[in-house]
């Protein structure tokens, strides 16, 4: 439990196993979450476990090369902004990461598989979303619900049940993503509008 002011705390390499929540950080600036094992409550159905990584109203969180698997969601991003999420490995949850009402942040070069979802935005605005590979997920590879003003780019989203699920998505820029081997490659519903979407290559 990182608690609140603990302002420019890090929490690095260690092995968080068979916890409810691996880590819960709240009302801090500037931490660093870095290079960890994050294993939650196996043998428990995903609604009763809590999430690898909670993190609520922050600024400025890292959270680098962690590997996170059997939480509810592994990341819960609530009311954090300016934060960079990279190369994080996550499976087995619910949502890989699931950002709400979070504007300004990072996302990139992260791994999300075996999920329910891979990476789940809602009430977000200004996210960068860029290089991340999230494939074999049973729903969506990538959720845009309710998001303004962002970058989703580059990205590999394949062989999930939805490629992009996009619901009342405005003024976002998707380019040059790999959507492959999805049952359906876009489900895009619910008043999106004045999207620039380009250079993208669905397959199969």
């Amino acid at each position: 439990y990182i608690e609140p002011g603990s302002d420019r705390a890090t929490v690095s390499r260690c092995q968080l196993v068979g916890d409810l929540f691996g880590l819960w950080i709240q009302h801090v600036r500037d931490v660093r979450v870095l290079d960890n094992v994050i294993v939650g409550l196996r043998d428990h159905p995903s609604a009763q476990r809590g999430n690898g990584i909670e993190l609520y109203d922050t600024e400025g969180a890292r959270i680098v090369g962690n590997q996170i698997s059997f939480a509810r969601d592994g990341i819960f991003v609530d009311v954090s902004n300016h934060a960079v999420f990279r190369a994080n490995r996550i499976h087995n949850v619910r949502y890989g990461t699931h950002y709400m009402n979070s504007n300004d942040n990072i996302l990139e070069d992260n791994d999300s598989w075996n999920n329910r979802g891979g990476l789940a935005l809602m009430e977000v605005r200004r996210q960068v979303v860029r290089r991340n590979r999230t494939w074999g997920n049973t729903d969506h590879g990538i959720m845009l619900r309710t998001i303004q003003d962002s970058l989703i780019e580059g990205n590999v989203v394949a062989g999930n049940q939805r490629g992009l699920f996009v619901y009342d998505a405005e003024y976002n820029v998707l380019r040059d993503n790999l959507v492959v081997d999805n049952d359906v490659g876009v489900h895009l519903w619910a008043g999106s509008i004045h999207n620039d979407i380009d250079g993208n290559d669905f397959i199969g």
